[in-house]
């Protein structure tokens, strides 16, 4: 699945959309007029920013960006490109607001080092669909430098693990880890990203969420946790908590159990969150295309459910592998003819 630009993707994002966008992150440095267009070959510029979309080498990028003037600029695109890696020194003295390398398929390396000159400026990085060969190309050591990002995205590289404490980065909105190959998330490797408000995981392979691993104690109001269309079969207790999202995503896995431990305190703290801001009538946990069992007794919570009409419409998706939904879920279908212990 491919996303754009402006929603984490490929495409060259409208100038209004830069300018806006890059307001706040360039308020105390002056944006550069363009530099001599011959001294910039094979890239362009104009106000949007600096457009890179014929440059063939690593070496064509070092010489575009080794003036030493009118280095400050809103953003860079660096898409479809056959470059092999970016090296430390790559960009020189220039520095970004935006920054979007994207579906440049030869690509292996990326440090972010070579960034540090745009560390105070930079609001979006899109590293989407460089098939990255190994979590080295992502120094996540060098995240937290960029105070002002708002949007991360890392989707369809070849990432394969998350770990503690990955992501430290206070003013990060939104985070894209789609269509990579995800095996393992650490415990709290979201913890210190106070104002995410989406969390977007779709396609991984975990099969596997570990206590812990979604523990996000301070987050916007509104967040989104998407995990749809991956391999998930668990979910552990204590996975979420201290987490209350808006909305959580698991359709299209293979879950089969439904769990107390891990959904009880889960839908309070969700049920409470959205009270709180005034939004319960959005408050959801997206389950559709599941298999859950809805057999045995660990299954019998979800019979008292039906006195709680904002927690029906919490899971109005919810539905057992025979698609009976949660409102018809009885001691009797699930075969539990008594009152198992609390």
């Amino acid at each position: 699945m491919q996303e754009s630009s402006t929603s984490m993707g490929t495409s060259h994002p409208p100038a209004l959309f830069v300018l806006l966008s890059c307001a706040l992150a360039l308020a105390a440095a002056q944006v550069n007029p363009c530099p001599a267009p011959e001294s910039l070959k094979p890239c362009t510029c104009d106000h949007t920013g600096i457009s890179c979309l014929k440059a063939k080498s690593t070496a064509e990028l070092a010489k575009a960006f080794s003036g030493k003037e009118k280095t400050i600029h809103r953003a860079l695109w660096i898409q479809r490109r056959p470059i092999v890696k970016i090296n430390n020194d790559t960009f020189g003295d220039y520095a970004f607001g935006q920054l979007y390398v994207e579906m440049n398929s030869n690509l292996t390396s990326f440090p972010l080092s070579s960034l540090d000159k745009s560390s105070k400026y930079l609001t979006e990085l899109s590293l989407y669909g460089n098939r990255f060969n190994t979590l080295t190309s992502i120094d996540y050591r060098w995240l937290p430098r960029f105070q002002r990002l708002r949007v991360l995205n890392l989707a369809k590289n070849n990432l394969s693990y998350v770990p503690v404490g990955g992501f430290s980065n206070p003013s990060l909105e939104t985070l894209s880890l789609n269509n990579n190959p995800i095996e393992k998330i650490d415990a709290f490797a979201f913890k210190n990203l106070p104002r995410l408000k989406s969390l977007q995981l779709r396609f991984i392979r975990a099969k596997v969420l570990d206590a812990y691993s979604f523990s996000i104690p301070k987050h916007h109001p509104e967040l989104e946790i998407n995990l749809m269309g991956g391999n998930l079969q668990t979910i552990e207790e204590k996975a979420f908590t201290g987490t209350a999202p808006l909305s959580l995503d698991l359709k299209f896995n293979a879950l089969k159990e439904f769990s107390a431990p891990v959904f009880q305190p889960l839908i309070t703290a969700m049920a409470s969150n959205a009270r709180k801001h005034q939004m319960l009538g959005d408050a959801r946990i997206s389950t559709k295309g599941n298999s859950f069992t809805c057999s045995g007794c660990e299954f019998s919570w979800m019979t008292a459910l039906k006195s709680q009409p904002e927690v029906m419409l919490m899971l109005i998706d919810f539905r057992c592998r025979d698609q009976t939904p949660v409102w018809n879920i009885t001691k009797h279908l699930i075969g539990c003819s008594y009152n198992p212990r609390p």
